[in-house]
């Protein structure tokens, strides 16, 4: 085969020379810089996926550190509730208070059953009956909204009675309370005795 390669001319040296080292070119594009290209290219594109993330973590470590000012200015309107009656019995006696102060007559009042959640209560107190004249009314209103705690009316029924020139009807208000410390885990109504096995 050596003897073949003397035997050729300047001409088809060059030419053999020329076709190996395209041969090489090929070899070299498809089986080293090809993979190469797709390695850099995959890397490239992991870079990006990345420099995304980290800029959506920087926007939720933002955000962690907005919710938490938020939380530390909003914790001191939730009450801790030692237990249902309590709560109930408290929450009777805030909106009773706040019903004298307004010129508000309360006639019936009862509550119902609270509304658990994870790791709060709400509470509801009905006003089945009151009277008052629309100042009164208006203040009361005022008085819960501004009540500490998260006092909210939920629901407000009324008509004028036309005879005494008062205004009379029922309100339903709520109070979202967070449960004493460890009572995460029970509902409301529930006692000690019967959360523990038996």
């Amino acid at each position: 085969m050596l003897d073949k390669l003397k035997n050729l001319t300047v001409r088809e040296r060059v030419g053999l020379f020329a076709a190996g080292l395209s041969l090489f070119a090929v070899v070299m594009n498809y089986g080293v810089a090809g993979p190469i290209a797709r390695y850099i290219n995959r890397a490239e594109s992991e870079v990006r996926l990345e420099q995304e993330n980290m800029k959506v973590a920087r926007s939720v470590a933002d955000l962690e550190q907005s919710v938490a000012g938020r939380y530390e200015n909003t914790k001191g309107l939730l009450e801790t509730a030692v237990s249902p009656s309590e709560a109930i019995d408290d929450m009777k006696g805030q909106i009773d208070d706040l019903a004298k102060r307004s010129g508000v007559s309360v006639n019936a009042m009862d509550h119902r059953e609270p509304v658990s959640g994870p790791a709060m209560d709400t509470y509801l107190v009905d006003i089945g009956q009151f009277e008052s004249d629309m100042k009164g009314l208006l203040q009361f209103l005022h008085e819960i909204r501004t009540a500490p705690g998260l006092l909210r009316v939920e629901k407000l029924i009324f008509s004028t009675d036309k005879e005494k020139g008062v205004l009379k009807g029922s309100v339903l208000i709520s109070k979202t309370m967070v449960r004493e410390p460890g009572s995460e885990n029970k509902p409301v109504g529930e006692t000690p005795a019967e959360s523990e096995p038996q």
